[in-house]
């Protein structure tokens, strides 16, 4: 078969579609694939674990160009995260490291920064290596193992031994380089370039070796578990395309592991003769099994149920091979998508167009971790080995801050809104303490949570007298403070420059620290800034934009507002000039900030994120400030009375110029307004769908009430009396509504006026502010009930009465609808009882015939009489049935005529339901304008 050289990445219908009737595995049982967003978050995990950033410290001696004398340079450099990108489709990748810390000549005081942006390339490759696999340490090569196969190359394990294949980093030939290195060209620290890629190169060999497994494979079974038994692994295999890592897995007595032997191969996933990607978009790993292997091991028909597919998935030896044979750094285990439909409609988890699909992501568990040793120690006891057991730590702020993103593998989320929601309003009797200590975190109750971030309460706030425990060292981050964990500034951020791109957003991931922009994945850098202390995060959106920019947290003391904040530069392409870039997490700016392009559709669509909570404004942050604040919230409240009180104090005395300063603001505030559209229009839509729902309910209790309602609207008096009824209930909705919205669209002009007139932030209490914008608001409520209901102008329907053709519309399409099935139902009924009839016609035919012939043969005058008696009936009855046709024949015309009836009823109704829409749009659009 020829296979196109193409590596397109589809959705998940289309990968579905090409991989109906046809066997996509090549005669494989299992294929594992994550992509590189997914490998970078494993990869950032296992450098943490490994200490890849603890600082380092070497000498190195080279000769002075000018004085030909030896001189020996002092290095203290820190290693930041380590991103991973495929070269090619051969084994080649290349791993990026910032680099932060300083060099000095030895006796010398003078101390130099590296330069910013300082980072090292290093050129490696991703082997196939065979070992044992230990909690800590990954998949440990074996001593014995002098061969490193790289990918496209089938690795045997063997039966009853404890062996592992792993996809690790070879570091043991690498080579380094640095990038990105600003002023190391022309005389600077160009001659030093040799002496830091020769540490790191031996560093790397040294230290790292074959450590950093990305993922394994195991032979591990629990012997008393006939299920894991036959899930066995027996051969293994891996392959690249660029952005995806695929693990090829046969099974013992699957369809080929027989006759595969250990060697050289070539493997493409290319169901339809195209190489394409088995990870479809919106996902960063997916397995796909064999028909085969599904068949034989995993599907048993038990039942078939309406709501779901005629299918039960065998759980158990499932969930055992995902959990105890695929294996990856630390707690990480593949988090499978629900496998069991919801209904019969296509799921984006789970498919079986023959071989069967399974997306997923890899999560970390330390639960199905322990479960994972356990069954290995069962593999170990039998073959009279050493047990393995998991480490126990002490817990920091960093396993709580891994609790929280394990969710729903940790349910300290879950239990973190009920404690919340459970909360009394004066804050009293907390359930936060109780929820740390339910898990295991009661050691980090008044532990300053700030520090995770690189602050604290005092710096932030701007205080020094709320400290709750003196600083513990042991309680706050691992990580050193060259180091970011972007995760802690996950959420939503909305751009608001440069001015082109404001409204933009864009998403950090909460557990994979990726981020989304341009509807796709980027894995960033960190680079080390020494001018600010801070770490710079860069990404990529392909072959577009650059972005560099510092992640922080900031506090508005007079909104009382915590929020993050992310500053830096973008370039439109690479040649062209840096911009600012700045963007706040959405929420934190004043509502006028946020004039968002395209907001019905956010970058959390399309089940991209498995944490939801994200798109309802609930970070990591928010979560571990509510813990914090939660600790000692009456002097909190304390504080806040306190700041109030001072504000107030510093307004007095100034009421005179007060009506002026309101003046001018209402006029900037109408100015405003008029140049916000979109905003305008998109609140309009929202109110006029709460009027819609409203009016659904009314027409539906009255349709209960009368059950022939929607009948007795084609008389036209009652239509219209109707009608009104429902534009009544329109119009009193509206004005219990638009004062609401109003009131939100306002509030952005009324921020932005105070923001540009200096006056009115220093002269205005929160009470008069307040008044000014209700003021306002009900100015602008009346005028917009005006023009769209009241006064809507000559020949225009109100914004009631077309809300109310649209309910109607719909209903009426609706119910026609309904009706016309219900008529094609009962000809259908008629169409098969015709059928019937006219078989007991043809019969009773036979019969007829069969009685002239009876009679014609007689001679008998007695028995003659009888047989004319017999015709007679026979013909009696088949009139009779004639008849029973004929009947059936114009029930069928009358049920015709009145389907076609219902039908034109219908599409009637979706004419007028699609013009009220029409009239609906372009009235918002005329307001909005």
């Amino acid at each position: 078969m020829t296979v196109k050289a193409e590596q397109a990445q589809q959705t998940f219908n289309d990968l579905v579609n090409s991989m109906k009737g046809r066997d996509t595995l090549s005669d494989w049982d299992v294929l594992v694939s994550y992509d590189e967003i997914q490998i970078n978050a494993l990869l950032a995990h296992r450098a943490e674990g490994l200490g890849l950033h603890q600082p380092l410290s070497w000498k190195k001696v080279d000769i002075d160009p000018v004085t030909e004398e030896e001189r020996t340079y002092v290095f203290d450099v820190t290693l930041l995260k380590p991103t991973l990108q495929f070269v090619d489709t051969s084994n080649s990748v290349i791993i990026t490291c910032g680099l932060a810390g300083s060099f000095h000549l030895q006796g010398s005081t003078k101390v130099k920064d590296l330069p910013s942006g300082l980072a090292c390339e290093i050129s490696t490759s991703l082997v196939n290596v065979a070992g044992e696999w230990h909690p800590e340490d990954g998949c440990v090569p074996s001593a014995t193992d002098g061969d490193k196969p790289a990918n496209n190359w089938i690795a045997v394990l063997e039966p009853d031994s404890n062996v592992a294949r792993g996809v690790c980093i070879d570091f043991t030939k690498c080579k380094a380089a640095l990038k990105d290195a600003g002023n190391t060209g022309g005389g600077g620290l160009a001659h030093l370039n040799p002496l830091i890629c020769a540490f790191l190169e031996e560093h790397f060999t040294n230290v790292c070796g074959l450590r950093y497994c990305l993922a394994a494979l195991s032979n591990h079974f629990d012997p008393s578990d006939e299920n894991s038994q036959v899930l066995q692994p027996s051969h293994f295999c891996f392959t690249l395309i660029p952005g995806v890592l695929m693990m090829w897995i046969g099974l013992r007595g699957g369809s080929d592991s027989g006759t595969r032997q250990s060697g050289q191969t070539t493997l493409t996933f290319a169901p339809d003769s195209r190489a394409v990607s088995p990870i479809p978009e919106g996902h960063t790993a997916s397995i796909i099994f064999s028909q085969a292997m599904m068949m034989n091991l995993f599907l048993k028909c038990e039942k078939i149920v309406p709501s779901a597919p005629p299918i039960d998935l065998a759980l158990k030896p499932l969930d055992y091979f995902l959990t105890t044979n695929l294996l990856f750094p630390g707690e990480h285990v593949f988090h499978a998508d629900d496998p069991v439909p919801s209904s019969t409609k296509v799921q984006s988890g789970l498919a079986m167009p023959r071989d069967t699909i399974l997306t997923g992501n890899l999560m970390r568990n330390e639960a199905l971790h322990s479960k994972c040793l356990a069954a290995i120690d069962e593999h170990r006891m039998l073959l009279s080995q050493t047990l393995l057991s998991p480490t126990s730590t002490k817990p920091t702020l960093d396993k709580l801050k891994e609790a929280f993103l394990s969710f729903p593998s940790h349910n300290i989320l879950g239990d973190f809104f009920t404690a919340v929601s459970s909360e009394s309003e004066d804050g009293d009797d907390t359930p936060i303490p109780d929820l740390l200590e339910k898990h295991g975190f009661g050691n980090l109750v008044g532990v300053d949570f700030f520090k995770l971030w690189g602050t604290s309460w005092a710096e932030l706030i701007k205080t020094d007298d709320f400290v709750l425990l003196p600083e513990d060292d042991n309680l706050g981050s691992s990580q050193p403070q060259k180091v970011v964990d972007l995760r802690l500034f996950s959420g939503i951020y909305t751009v608001v420059q440069p001015e082109r791109d404001r409204g933009e957003q864009f998403v950090v991931h909460p557990t994979l620290g990726s981020i989304r922009m341009a509807k796709k994945d980027w894995t960033p850098q960190q680079l080390y800034d020494p001018s600010s202390g801070k770490i710079t995060i860069s990404w990529k959106t392909g072959t577009e934009k650059t972005y560099a920019a510092q992640f922080e947290l900031v506090w508005d003391a007079e909104r009382r507002r915590l929020g993050m904040h992310c500053l830096g530069t973008v370039r439109e392409n690479d040649n062209a000039t840096p911009e600012p870039f700045e963007a706040y997490l959405r929420g934190y700016l004043p509502q006028e900030e946020v004039r968002l392009k395209n907001e019905e559709k956010t970058p959390l669509d399309k089940a991209y994120l498995y944490m939801g909570i994200l798109a309802g404004g609930v970070t990591i942050l928010h979560m571990f400030v509510t813990c914090y604040s939660t600790f000692a919230i009456n002097k909190l409240k304390k504080k806040v009375k306190l700041l109030e009180t001072e504000l107030k104090e510093t307004k007095t005395g100034i009421d005179k110029v007060k009506q002026d300063v309101e003046r001018q603001v209402t006029e900037a505030v109408h100015k405003l307004y008029q140049q916000n559209e979109r905003l305008v229009e998109d609140e309009l839509e929202r109110g006029s769908r709460a009027i819609k729902e409203k009016v659904e309910a009314r027409l539906e209790d009255l349709v209960k009430k009368d059950p022939k309602l929607m009948d007795k609207l084609q008389d036209p008096s009652f239509r219209d009396i109707t009608t009104k009824e429902l534009v009544e209930t329109a119009r009193k909705q509206l004005e219990a509504q638009f004062p609401t919205i109003i009131s939100r669209l306002v509030n952005s002009p009324i921020n932005k006026a105070a923001m540009q007139d200096r006056f009115y932030n220093a002269i205005m209490t929160a009470v008069e502010k307040q008044a000014v914008s209700v003021k306002i608001g009900n100015e602008e409520s009346h005028h917009i009930i005006d023009v769209l209901d009241r006064n809507p102008g000559e020949g225009q329907e109100s914004l009631s009465e077309l809300i109310v053709k649209e309910v109607l519309g719909q209903k009426e399409a609706f119910e026609a609808e309904r009706q016309m099935m219900e008529l094609v139902q009962r000809g259908e009924a008629i169409d098969f009882d015709m059928a019937q009839r006219s078989r007991e016609i043809a019969i009773q035919s036979e019969e007829v015939d069969k009685a002239k012939e009876a009679l014609k043969k007689e001679k008998d005058s007695v028995e003659k009489e009888a047989k004319e008696k017999k015709l007679e009936e026979a013909r009696r009855k088949l009139l009779e049935k004639y008849g029973n046709l004929g009947k059936g024949v114009k029930e069928k015309q009358e049920v015709t005529r009145e389907a076609k009836k219902k039908e034109e009823y219908s599409r009637r109704s979706r004419k007028e339901l699609e013009e009220a829409k029409k009239k609906t749009d372009k009235m918002h659009e005329r307001f909005a304008k």
